[in-house]
């Protein structure tokens, strides 16, 4: 067990009772990590807007993306020995950000994906659109000679 000091200007011990302040300077630094996690880590240290009503909707921006995180990382401890605490919300955004370097193949050619799919219109738009493509660069005698 590590002791940490805590320097207070709060010293009526019966108002103020130790493990009382402790419980919440404990609190305090949950929420500086949060914090934290947002400005730095989220890279929101310096918002670029020029109207209150823009800053408004970009915090509300950043407050969900957030609790989306947050709740995919509550979703991947459920019914494991975990606390959501244990989680590292950077390692969580390097996770995230790692995925996306797989799919990004599919963000360049998001038709491939579509065209996947059996049951999708898509599929039967991109091959007709192959068909077509192929046809229009062979001329009609071109065809005729099986190519």
């Amino acid at each position: 067990m590590r002791t940490i000091y805590l320097v207070t200007t709060l010293l009526d011990e019966e108002i103020y009772p130790s493990e009382e302040i402790s419980e919440v300077y404990f609190q305090r630094w949950g929420i500086e990590v949060k914090i934290r996690d947002i400005k730095t880590t989220m890279k929101f240290e310096m918002l670029r807007v020029k109207t209150p009503a823009m800053a408004r909707r970009t915090f509300k921006m950043i407050q969900i993306a957030y609790n989306l995180i947050k709740a995919r990382q509550a979703e991947a401890i459920q019914g494991e020995a975990i606390e959501l605490g244990e989680i590292g919300f950077k390692a969580t955004l390097d996770l995230i950000d790692t995925s996306l370097k797989d799919f990004a193949g599919l963000l360049r050619h998001p038709r491939r994906l579509a065209a996947t799919r059996r049951d999708s219109p898509r599929r039967f738009l991109f091959s007709r659109n192959v068909c077509e493509n192929e046809s229009s660069r062979f001329g009609p005698e071109d065809r005729s000679q099986g190519r």
